[in-house]
């Protein structure tokens, strides 16, 4: 039970913001660096609400908890938003929790604002915004692929392409996706 207790001190006394979430994104956690964080006066206002509320973008968090739950983890930056509707970055980092069986059972995340890194950020996220949404929008299939060549993101006319769903081809493989001998070429272009 000592443990126990050094690992929820750990976490209250944490000056950065942790969240839990269930295997639905929705938070079950929040400690009380993440609650001033986001501006709330407590986790009463926040628990059981969905991740995506958070965010300046749902569909960033449907991608980060897709690529979270296929690979075990995701960090990067992320635009969110206060309660008041502020805007703000957040340096995320995620990662799939297991229970003892090895079954996923949730997602913690680590939370670090920043927003002060320098005055030229507007514009830099400025720039991301317009990349992302180059990427999405563009009519050439785009992915990316981790070194043991599953795909961490698909825009959507790769997915349009083999008719399926951008959720779904996270964490799969060339070998998952395609016939075999497409496959095999791939790899040998790759």
């Amino acid at each position: 039970t000592g443990r126990d207790d050094w690992w929820k001190q750990a976490v209250e006394g944490s000056i950065a913001g942790i969240a839990f979430c269930d295997l639905d994104a929705c938070l079950t956690y929040a400690n009380p660096s993440w609650v001033r964080m986001f501006g709330y006066a407590g986790p009463h206002e926040v628990l059981t609400r969905h991740a995506s509320e958070f965010a300046e973008c749902a569909q960033d968090v449907t991608d980060i908890f897709a690529q979270v739950l296929a690979v075990g983890a995701w960090s990067g930056e992320v635009p969110v938003c206060r309660k008041n509707g502020d805007p703000f970055a957040v340096e995320l980092s995620g990662t799939l929790l297991r229970n003892a069986a090895g079954t996923p059972s949730g997602v913690v995340a680590t939370f670090i604002d920043v927003t002060q890194r320098g005055r030229s950020e507007p514009t830099r996220q400025l720039s991301d915004q317009q990349c992302r949404q180059l990427v999405e929008t563009a009519l050439d299939p785009i992915f990316t692929c981790d070194p043991e060549g599953r795909y961490l993101y698909v825009n959507q006319a790769a997915a349009a392409g083999l008719g399926r769903q951008q959720r779904d081809m996270a964490g799969k493989t060339v070998h998952d996706l395609f016939p075999p001998d497409v496959a095999q070429a791939f790899d040998a272009g790759v």
